[in-house]
Formats: C-alpha cells, sequence, structure tokens
C-alpha cells in the first residue's frame, strides 16, 4: 500500500527507481509478512508452554450443551457442504465438518474467557 508513495518520493528526488526496484520491495514485504505472524505465534506458544500456563479455549471446558451445539454446528456445515456439492467424499466432508466445528467451538471457549464470567476459572 505504500510502494506508491515511495515510488513518487523517489522519482521525485530523482534517484533511480524502477519496476524491479518496487517488485523487490513488494515480494519482500509479502514475505516478511508471511512470516512474521506464524513466526510470532510459535514463540508465543513456546513461551506459554515454557511457563506451563494454558490455551485460553482450555479454562472455559466442554460441557454438554456445548457439545450438542458443536455437533449441531458440524451437522450444518455438513449439509451446506454436501449441498454445495453432493459428489464429495462423504467420510472426508464429515472430518472437515467436526474439524470445522472444533475449531469453532475452541474460539468460543476462548472468547467466553475474555468475558467477566470465566475470571474465576483462570489459573
Amino acid at each position: 500500500m505504500v510502494e506508491p508513495i515511495i515510488a513518487a518520493a523517489r522519482t521525485q528526488e530523482q534517484a533511480e527507481y524502477g519496476m524491479f526496484e518496487a517488485l523487490g520491495n513488494i515480494a519482500f514485504g509479502a514475505a516478511f509478512g508471511a512470516a512474521l505472524h506464524p513466526t510470532a505465534g510459535a514463540v508465543g506458544d513456546w513461551l506459554r508452554a515454557k511457563r506451563g500456563q494454558r490455551h485460553p479455549w482450555e479454562f472455559s471446558s466442554p460441557t454438554p450443551d456445548t457439545l450438542v451445539l458443536k455437533d449441531a454446528h458440524a451437522q450444518a456445515i455438513y449439509e451446506a457442504r454436501f449441498a454445495a456439492d453432493p459428489g464429495m467424499d462423504t467420510a472426508r466432508l464429515t472430518q472437515e465438518a467436526h474439524a470445522a466445528a472444533s475449531l469453532f467451538d475452541a474460539r468460543a471457549r476462548a472468547w467466553v474467557c475474555n468475558l467477566p464470567i470465566c475470571g474465576s476459572a483462570q489459573k
């Protein structure tokens, strides 16, 4: 997003700045941005494990109600994807639907821990 500003400034300075330099900056920015997020996440996970801290979704355990909702969500995902592509492998579709519902459930339980009601469950 800032590359046009950089290019305009270099042109105004009458510096040699062509398409090769611009594309090099964009490629470096894309590679750096793609590596930064997973690297920071890995360092955070390593520090959390080293300190013995739990993940946010471990603060709030699943209840029978949340498990029923998770299964209903998996069924809804399955039905929607099967309706979109009836020729899809049903075994794989079932696995993907349950994985997506489990991820949503984990994120929802992590979100609940940001609410005041979860403060007593923290370590």
